[in-house]
Protein backbone atom coordinates (compact mmCIF):
# COMPACT_ATOMS: atom_id res chain seq x y z
CA UNK A 1 0.00 0.00 0.00
CA UNK A 2 1.30 3.66 -0.80
CA UNK A 3 2.78 5.55 2.36
CA UNK A 4 0.68 8.35 3.49
CA UNK A 5 4.11 10.43 2.36
CA UNK A 6 4.26 8.91 -1.00
CA UNK A 7 0.38 10.08 -1.35
CA UNK A 8 0.91 13.60 -0.44
CA UNK A 9 3.62 13.91 -2.56
CA UNK A 10 1.63 12.40 -5.64
CA UNK A 11 -1.16 14.84 -4.76
CA UNK A 12 -1.49 17.19 -7.85
CA UNK A 13 -3.05 20.18 -5.97
CA UNK A 14 -0.16 19.93 -3.50
CA UNK A 15 2.51 19.60 -6.06
CA UNK A 16 1.83 22.62 -7.74
CA UNK A 17 1.26 24.38 -4.96
CA UNK A 18 4.66 23.12 -3.57
CA UNK A 19 6.20 24.09 -7.25
CA UNK A 20 5.14 27.40 -6.97
CA UNK A 21 6.26 28.01 -3.75
CA UNK A 22 9.86 26.64 -4.52
CA UNK A 23 10.24 27.52 -8.40
CA UNK A 24 12.56 30.50 -7.28
CA UNK A 25 14.67 28.05 -5.78
CA UNK A 26 15.59 25.72 -8.09
CA UNK A 27 18.19 23.41 -5.97
CA UNK A 28 15.37 22.73 -3.62
CA UNK A 29 12.50 22.01 -6.71
CA UNK A 30 15.16 19.33 -7.76
CA UNK A 31 15.39 17.86 -4.81
CA UNK A 32 11.35 17.74 -5.31
CA UNK A 33 11.66 16.38 -8.26
CA UNK A 34 13.51 13.67 -7.23
CA UNK A 35 11.50 12.79 -4.62
CA UNK A 36 8.52 12.82 -6.70
CA UNK A 37 10.09 10.63 -9.33
CA UNK A 38 11.06 8.40 -6.72
CA UNK A 39 7.70 8.50 -5.18
CA UNK A 40 6.14 7.32 -8.43
CA UNK A 41 8.33 4.73 -9.28
CA UNK A 42 8.08 3.11 -6.08
CA UNK A 43 4.50 3.91 -6.03
CA UNK A 44 4.76 2.06 -9.98
CA UNK A 45 6.12 -0.77 -8.73
CA UNK A 46 4.43 -1.52 -5.93
CA UNK A 47 0.56 -1.05 -8.02
CA UNK A 48 2.89 -3.35 -10.85
CA UNK A 49 3.70 -6.23 -7.65
CA UNK A 50 0.08 -5.96 -6.10
CA UNK A 51 -1.95 -6.49 -10.00
CA UNK A 52 0.45 -9.41 -10.69
CA UNK A 53 -0.28 -11.08 -7.41
CA UNK A 54 -3.69 -10.59 -7.58
CA UNK A 55 -4.15 -11.72 -11.08
CA UNK A 56 -2.04 -15.04 -10.40
CA UNK A 57 -4.76 -15.27 -7.13
CA UNK A 58 -7.49 -14.73 -9.47
CA UNK A 59 -5.49 -17.47 -12.30
CA UNK A 60 -5.26 -20.12 -9.48
CA UNK A 61 -8.56 -19.97 -8.31
CA UNK A 62 -9.92 -20.07 -11.69
CA UNK A 63 -7.46 -22.72 -13.02
CA UNK A 64 -8.04 -26.46 -11.59
CA UNK A 65 -4.34 -27.08 -9.82
CA UNK A 66 -3.16 -30.28 -11.98
CA UNK A 67 -2.68 -33.93 -10.24
CA UNK A 68 0.58 -34.41 -8.85
CA UNK A 69 1.66 -37.52 -10.91
CA UNK A 70 4.80 -39.46 -9.92
CA UNK A 71 5.42 -42.11 -12.48
CA UNK A 72 7.47 -45.16 -12.67
CA UNK A 73 7.39 -45.52 -16.65
CA UNK A 74 6.81 -42.51 -19.45
CA UNK A 75 2.47 -41.94 -19.90
CA UNK A 76 2.13 -43.78 -23.24
CA UNK A 77 -0.60 -40.68 -23.66
CA UNK A 78 2.24 -38.10 -23.50
CA UNK A 79 1.76 -35.73 -26.78
CA UNK A 80 5.25 -35.24 -27.19
CA UNK A 81 6.96 -36.97 -30.11
CA UNK A 82 9.84 -39.10 -27.88
CA UNK A 83 9.72 -39.79 -24.08
CA UNK A 84 12.07 -38.39 -21.62
CA UNK A 85 15.18 -40.35 -21.20
CA UNK A 86 14.33 -40.79 -17.10
CA UNK A 87 10.62 -41.54 -15.53
CA UNK A 88 8.35 -38.53 -15.32
CA UNK A 89 8.69 -36.91 -11.89
CA UNK A 90 5.57 -34.11 -12.01
CA UNK A 91 3.71 -32.27 -14.08
CA UNK A 92 4.88 -28.87 -13.34
CA UNK A 93 3.70 -25.14 -14.56
CA UNK A 94 6.79 -23.19 -16.02
CA UNK A 95 6.46 -19.31 -16.96
CA UNK A 96 8.31 -17.02 -18.80
CA UNK A 97 8.11 -18.79 -22.23
CA UNK A 98 7.86 -16.53 -24.89
CA UNK A 99 4.98 -16.75 -27.15
CA UNK A 100 4.73 -18.39 -29.99
CA UNK A 101 4.07 -15.90 -31.97
CA UNK A 102 6.57 -13.53 -30.63
CA UNK A 103 9.44 -11.47 -31.91
CA UNK A 104 13.17 -12.32 -32.58
CA UNK A 105 13.86 -9.57 -30.37
CA UNK A 106 12.42 -8.50 -26.86
CA UNK A 107 12.58 -5.28 -24.82
CA UNK A 108 12.09 -5.47 -21.37
CA UNK A 109 13.05 -2.08 -19.77
CA UNK A 110 12.26 -3.15 -17.01
CA UNK A 111 15.66 -1.69 -14.75
CA UNK A 112 14.32 0.84 -12.73
CA UNK A 113 11.98 -1.16 -10.76
CA UNK A 114 15.08 -3.06 -8.76
CA UNK A 115 17.20 0.20 -8.92
CA UNK A 116 14.00 2.75 -7.53
CA UNK A 117 15.92 5.31 -9.91
CA UNK A 118 14.66 8.41 -10.54
CA UNK A 119 16.29 8.94 -13.30
CA UNK A 120 15.96 5.61 -14.75
CA UNK A 121 12.35 6.05 -14.35
CA UNK A 122 12.36 9.07 -16.78
CA UNK A 123 14.50 7.33 -19.03
CA UNK A 124 12.14 4.58 -18.80
CA UNK A 125 9.27 6.96 -19.80
CA UNK A 126 10.86 8.30 -22.75
CA UNK A 127 12.54 5.31 -24.06
CA UNK A 128 9.31 3.89 -26.39
CA UNK A 129 9.54 0.54 -24.71
CA UNK A 130 6.34 1.29 -22.09
CA UNK A 131 3.61 -1.33 -23.33
CA UNK A 132 6.21 -3.92 -24.43
CA UNK A 133 8.28 -3.89 -21.29
CA UNK A 134 5.17 -4.90 -19.15
CA UNK A 135 3.30 -7.39 -21.71
CA UNK A 136 7.16 -8.74 -21.46
CA UNK A 137 6.55 -8.71 -17.68
CA UNK A 138 3.21 -10.14 -17.48
CA UNK A 139 3.65 -13.01 -19.66
CA UNK A 140 6.98 -13.58 -17.66
CA UNK A 141 4.95 -13.91 -14.72
CA UNK A 142 1.07 -15.21 -15.50
CA UNK A 143 1.82 -17.02 -18.85
CA UNK A 144 2.16 -20.47 -17.98
CA UNK A 145 3.03 -23.87 -19.70
CA UNK A 146 2.44 -27.23 -18.52
CA UNK A 147 5.70 -29.33 -18.77
CA UNK A 148 6.78 -33.16 -17.88
CA UNK A 149 9.32 -32.67 -15.30
CA UNK A 150 12.12 -35.54 -15.64
CA UNK A 151 14.06 -36.69 -12.63
CA UNK A 152 17.47 -35.88 -13.62
CA UNK A 153 19.55 -38.18 -10.53
CA UNK A 154 17.66 -41.28 -12.59
CA UNK A 155 18.55 -39.93 -16.05
CA UNK A 156 22.41 -39.65 -14.47
CA UNK A 157 22.83 -42.54 -12.75
CA UNK A 158 20.84 -44.71 -15.62
CA UNK A 159 23.78 -43.27 -18.02
CA UNK A 160 26.90 -42.75 -15.89
CA UNK A 161 26.47 -45.91 -13.47
CA UNK A 162 24.76 -48.64 -15.71
CA UNK A 163 25.89 -47.65 -19.28
CA UNK A 164 29.48 -46.58 -17.79
CA UNK A 165 29.56 -42.88 -19.38
CA UNK A 166 32.17 -40.53 -17.67
CA UNK A 167 31.04 -37.52 -16.11
CA UNK A 168 32.55 -35.50 -18.62
CA UNK A 169 30.46 -36.77 -21.18
CA UNK A 170 27.20 -36.23 -19.43
CA UNK A 171 28.16 -33.03 -18.93
CA UNK A 172 28.71 -32.55 -22.87
CA UNK A 173 26.33 -34.17 -23.76
CA UNK A 174 23.35 -32.89 -21.95
CA UNK A 175 24.82 -29.85 -20.90
CA UNK A 176 24.51 -30.05 -17.20
CA UNK A 177 25.24 -32.32 -14.03
CA UNK A 178 25.16 -32.92 -10.55
CA UNK A 179 28.56 -33.20 -8.40
CA UNK A 180 28.83 -33.84 -4.82
CA UNK A 181 31.12 -31.89 -2.78
CA UNK A 182 31.44 -30.32 0.32
CA UNK A 183 32.42 -26.65 0.20
CA UNK A 184 34.43 -24.87 3.03
CA UNK A 185 32.30 -21.72 2.81
CA UNK A 186 30.13 -20.77 5.53
CA UNK A 187 26.69 -18.80 5.28
CA UNK A 188 28.50 -15.41 6.42
CA UNK A 189 31.31 -16.42 3.45
CA UNK A 190 28.51 -16.54 0.94
CA UNK A 191 26.72 -13.13 2.48
CA UNK A 192 29.87 -11.31 1.77
CA UNK A 193 30.56 -12.81 -1.22
CA UNK A 194 27.32 -11.32 -2.37
CA UNK A 195 27.40 -9.16 -5.13
CA UNK A 196 25.73 -5.76 -5.16
CA UNK A 197 23.05 -5.59 -7.77
CA UNK A 198 22.18 -1.69 -6.57
CA UNK A 199 25.93 -0.37 -6.99
CA UNK A 200 25.68 1.76 -10.53
CA UNK A 201 28.55 3.39 -11.51
CA UNK A 202 29.27 6.36 -13.09
CA UNK A 203 30.26 7.03 -16.53
CA UNK A 204 33.84 5.92 -16.71
CA UNK A 205 33.57 3.68 -13.34
CA UNK A 206 32.46 0.55 -15.15
CA UNK A 207 35.77 -0.74 -15.79
CA UNK A 208 36.30 -0.20 -11.49
CA UNK A 209 33.84 -1.88 -11.11
CA UNK A 210 34.07 -5.00 -13.25
CA UNK A 211 37.96 -5.26 -11.51
CA UNK A 212 36.31 -5.01 -8.03
CA UNK A 213 33.98 -7.78 -9.53
CA UNK A 214 37.02 -10.14 -10.77
CA UNK A 215 39.36 -9.14 -8.59
CA UNK A 216 38.19 -8.01 -4.62
CA UNK A 217 39.51 -10.35 -1.86
CA UNK A 218 36.36 -11.94 -0.82
CA UNK A 219 35.80 -15.69 0.68
CA UNK A 220 34.57 -16.48 -2.76
CA UNK A 221 37.93 -15.23 -3.92
CA UNK A 222 40.00 -17.20 -1.26
CA UNK A 223 37.42 -20.39 -0.79
CA UNK A 224 34.74 -21.06 -3.28
CA UNK A 225 37.37 -20.15 -6.61
CA UNK A 226 39.20 -22.82 -5.65
CA UNK A 227 36.70 -25.49 -4.99
CA UNK A 228 34.98 -24.44 -8.20
CA UNK A 229 37.55 -24.55 -10.65
CA UNK A 230 38.88 -27.75 -9.14
CA UNK A 231 35.09 -29.18 -9.97
CA UNK A 232 34.98 -28.04 -14.06
CA UNK A 233 38.50 -29.19 -14.41
CA UNK A 234 37.11 -32.71 -13.51
CA UNK A 235 33.50 -31.99 -15.54
CA UNK A 236 36.43 -30.35 -18.90
CA UNK A 237 39.39 -32.32 -19.13
CA UNK A 238 40.55 -30.07 -21.96
CA UNK A 239 40.33 -26.53 -19.43
CA UNK A 240 43.48 -24.84 -19.78
CA UNK A 241 42.49 -21.22 -18.46
CA UNK A 242 39.49 -20.13 -16.12
CA UNK A 243 37.79 -16.55 -15.21
CA UNK A 244 36.85 -17.03 -11.60
CA UNK A 245 35.53 -13.86 -10.05
CA UNK A 246 35.09 -12.73 -6.35
CA UNK A 247 31.09 -12.66 -5.98
CA UNK A 248 28.41 -14.42 -7.18
CA UNK A 249 24.69 -14.01 -6.84
CA UNK A 250 22.84 -15.26 -3.67
CA UNK A 251 18.92 -15.48 -4.09
CA UNK A 252 16.13 -16.26 -1.80
CA UNK A 253 12.82 -17.91 -2.67
CA UNK A 254 11.17 -15.17 -0.22
CA UNK A 255 12.41 -12.33 -2.10
CA UNK A 256 9.92 -10.41 -4.33
CA UNK A 257 10.05 -10.99 -8.24
CA UNK A 258 11.04 -6.76 -8.25
CA UNK A 259 14.07 -7.55 -5.79
CA UNK A 260 16.67 -8.46 -8.50
CA UNK A 261 17.84 -11.16 -5.91
CA UNK A 262 14.51 -13.65 -5.99
CA UNK A 263 14.44 -16.94 -7.68
CA UNK A 264 13.99 -16.00 -11.06
CA UNK A 265 10.82 -18.08 -12.02
CA UNK A 266 11.01 -17.24 -16.02
CA UNK A 267 12.72 -19.68 -18.66
CA UNK A 268 15.81 -18.23 -19.98
CA UNK A 269 19.53 -18.31 -20.39
CA UNK A 270 21.58 -15.60 -18.76
CA UNK A 271 23.75 -14.80 -22.03
CA UNK A 272 23.19 -14.17 -25.50
CA UNK A 273 24.28 -17.10 -28.12
CA UNK A 274 26.02 -14.90 -30.62
CA UNK A 275 29.62 -14.41 -29.49
CA UNK A 276 29.73 -10.59 -30.36
CA UNK A 277 26.95 -9.92 -28.37
CA UNK A 278 27.84 -12.08 -25.38
CA UNK A 279 31.05 -9.94 -24.96
CA UNK A 280 29.14 -6.68 -25.37
CA UNK A 281 25.98 -7.32 -23.04
CA UNK A 282 27.11 -9.67 -20.20
CA UNK A 283 30.09 -8.15 -19.21
CA UNK A 284 27.98 -7.75 -15.65
CA UNK A 285 28.13 -11.45 -15.26
CA UNK A 286 31.24 -11.93 -16.82
CA UNK A 287 33.66 -9.20 -17.35
CA UNK A 288 36.61 -10.21 -18.75
CA UNK A 289 34.44 -12.56 -21.57
CA UNK A 290 35.78 -9.73 -23.63
CA UNK A 291 39.63 -10.95 -23.30
CA UNK A 292 39.15 -14.49 -23.60
CA UNK A 293 37.54 -13.95 -26.92
CA UNK A 294 40.63 -12.55 -28.13
CA UNK A 295 42.89 -15.03 -26.25
CA UNK A 296 40.99 -17.58 -28.21
CA UNK A 297 41.39 -15.80 -31.83
CA UNK A 298 44.77 -15.37 -31.25
CA UNK A 299 46.52 -17.83 -29.19
CA UNK A 300 45.95 -21.63 -29.03
CA UNK A 301 42.63 -22.51 -27.60
CA UNK A 302 40.03 -23.71 -29.68
CA UNK A 303 36.71 -22.88 -27.42
CA UNK A 304 35.28 -20.47 -24.63
CA UNK A 305 32.55 -21.65 -22.02
CA UNK A 306 30.90 -19.68 -19.86
CA UNK A 307 29.66 -22.42 -16.84
CA UNK A 308 27.12 -21.58 -13.82
CA UNK A 309 28.13 -23.58 -10.80
CA UNK A 310 24.65 -23.46 -8.66
CA UNK A 311 24.13 -24.60 -5.12
CA UNK A 312 22.03 -24.45 -1.96
CA UNK A 313 24.19 -22.84 0.50
CA UNK A 314 23.83 -22.33 4.11
CA UNK A 315 21.89 -21.56 6.60
CA UNK A 316 19.32 -24.14 4.58
CA UNK A 317 19.18 -26.54 6.73
CA UNK A 318 17.01 -29.02 4.15
CA UNK A 319 16.88 -30.56 1.05
CA UNK A 320 15.29 -27.66 -1.54
CA UNK A 321 11.62 -28.10 -1.88
CA UNK A 322 10.66 -24.26 -2.24
CA UNK A 323 11.63 -23.00 -5.74
CA UNK A 324 13.77 -26.05 -6.92
CA UNK A 325 15.86 -25.08 -10.14
CA UNK A 326 14.98 -27.01 -13.47
CA UNK A 327 17.34 -27.51 -16.89
CA UNK A 328 16.44 -27.86 -20.21
CA UNK A 329 18.94 -30.80 -21.86
CA UNK A 330 20.47 -28.69 -24.72
CA UNK A 331 20.21 -31.71 -27.30
CA UNK A 332 16.09 -30.92 -27.21
CA UNK A 333 16.24 -26.95 -28.08
CA UNK A 334 16.38 -25.68 -31.59
CA UNK A 335 17.46 -22.12 -32.44
CA UNK A 336 13.93 -21.70 -33.86
CA UNK A 337 13.10 -21.46 -30.66
CA UNK A 338 15.35 -18.77 -29.29
CA UNK A 339 14.19 -15.24 -28.97
CA UNK A 340 16.84 -11.97 -27.89
CA UNK A 341 15.66 -10.55 -24.56
CA UNK A 342 16.74 -7.50 -24.04
CA UNK A 343 16.67 -6.07 -20.59
CA UNK A 344 16.87 -2.27 -20.58
CA UNK A 345 16.81 -0.20 -23.53
CA UNK A 346 18.67 -0.96 -27.27
CA UNK A 347 20.52 2.08 -27.00
CA UNK A 348 21.46 2.02 -23.61
CA UNK A 349 25.66 0.10 -23.30
CA UNK A 350 24.76 -0.47 -19.68
CA UNK A 351 21.88 -3.07 -20.96
CA UNK A 352 22.25 -6.67 -20.96
CA UNK A 353 20.75 -8.94 -23.39
CA UNK A 354 19.60 -12.94 -21.95
CA UNK A 355 17.88 -15.61 -24.44
CA UNK A 356 14.47 -16.16 -23.94
CA UNK A 357 12.98 -19.80 -25.49
CA UNK A 358 9.29 -20.49 -27.07
CA UNK A 359 7.90 -23.45 -25.78
CA UNK A 360 8.19 -26.72 -28.25
CA UNK A 361 7.18 -30.34 -27.48
CA UNK A 362 10.46 -31.55 -28.39
CA UNK A 363 12.24 -29.84 -25.42
CA UNK A 364 12.98 -32.23 -22.17
CA UNK A 365 12.82 -30.52 -19.20
CA UNK A 366 15.03 -32.40 -15.95
CA UNK A 367 15.16 -31.36 -12.12
CA UNK A 368 17.75 -32.64 -9.35
CA UNK A 369 14.67 -33.61 -6.88
CA UNK A 370 15.92 -32.80 -2.91
CA UNK A 371 18.98 -30.62 -3.22
CA UNK A 372 21.50 -30.13 -0.65
CA UNK A 373 24.16 -28.00 0.24
CA UNK A 374 26.28 -30.81 0.15
CA UNK A 375 25.71 -30.78 -3.91
CA UNK A 376 26.63 -28.21 -6.93
CA UNK A 377 24.46 -27.69 -10.32
CA UNK A 378 26.96 -27.20 -13.48
CA UNK A 379 25.57 -25.99 -16.29
CA UNK A 380 26.81 -24.69 -19.56
CA UNK A 381 25.13 -21.23 -20.61
CA UNK A 382 27.95 -20.53 -23.28
CA UNK A 383 29.97 -22.09 -25.77
CA UNK A 384 31.69 -21.18 -29.19
CA UNK A 385 34.26 -23.14 -30.87
CA UNK A 386 37.01 -21.80 -32.67
CA UNK A 387 35.84 -21.90 -36.41
CA UNK A 388 32.26 -22.89 -35.92
CA UNK A 389 29.51 -20.02 -36.75
CA UNK A 390 27.00 -20.98 -33.98
CA UNK A 391 27.37 -21.28 -30.28
CA UNK A 392 26.91 -25.28 -28.73
CA UNK A 393 23.37 -24.92 -26.95
CA UNK A 394 22.90 -24.02 -23.61
CA UNK A 395 20.70 -25.49 -20.76
CA UNK A 396 17.78 -23.02 -20.13
CA UNK A 397 16.40 -23.04 -16.58
CA UNK A 398 14.24 -21.59 -14.46
CA UNK A 399 12.82 -21.98 -10.79
CA UNK A 400 9.82 -23.44 -10.36
CA UNK A 401 7.24 -24.66 -8.27
CA UNK A 402 7.11 -28.42 -7.49
CA UNK A 403 3.16 -29.43 -7.07
CA UNK A 404 4.79 -32.28 -4.65
CA UNK A 405 6.43 -29.49 -2.11
CA UNK A 406 4.54 -28.47 1.19
CA UNK A 407 3.05 -25.49 1.18
CA UNK A 408 5.35 -24.32 4.33
CA UNK A 409 8.81 -25.45 2.54
CA UNK A 410 11.38 -23.83 3.71
CA UNK A 411 12.55 -21.18 1.37
CA UNK A 412 15.28 -21.77 -0.74
CA UNK A 413 18.49 -19.68 -0.32
CA UNK A 414 21.28 -20.65 -2.90
CA UNK A 415 24.47 -19.15 -4.47
CA UNK A 416 25.32 -19.10 -8.23
CA UNK A 417 28.25 -18.76 -9.99
CA UNK A 418 29.25 -17.87 -13.37
CA UNK A 419 32.96 -18.94 -14.36
CA UNK A 420 34.58 -18.35 -17.95
CA UNK A 421 36.86 -21.34 -19.26
CA UNK A 422 38.89 -21.75 -22.51
CA UNK A 423 40.06 -24.67 -23.65
CA UNK A 424 42.61 -26.40 -25.67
Amino acid sequence: MMSLTAARLLSPARVTLRSAALAPRSGQLNVLLATLAASVAAATSVLASALILRLRRGSARTRQRPAIKRLSVIAEESACPAPLASPVVVHAELTGFAPPNSPPVVVQDLRWMVTKSPREFFRFLRGGHVLESFAALSNSVLRGTQCEMGDARVLQRLEMEEQGMSAADFFAKHGFILVKHRTAMTAADWQHSDVDLKEHPGEGETAARDEKYMTADTPVRRIWSHEAEAILQSLIPEAASFELPSFGFLRKSANGIFSGKGASRTVHNDLPLDLDKACNRAKRLVPRMGQQRELLETCDYSSLLVCNLWRPIAPSTKPVESAPLCVCDAKSVTAEDFVEHNIGALDDPRATQITGLKHNARQRWYYYPAMTTEEVLVFRQFQHAKGDAAATMPAFHTAFRDPASPEAAEPRISFEYRVGVLTR
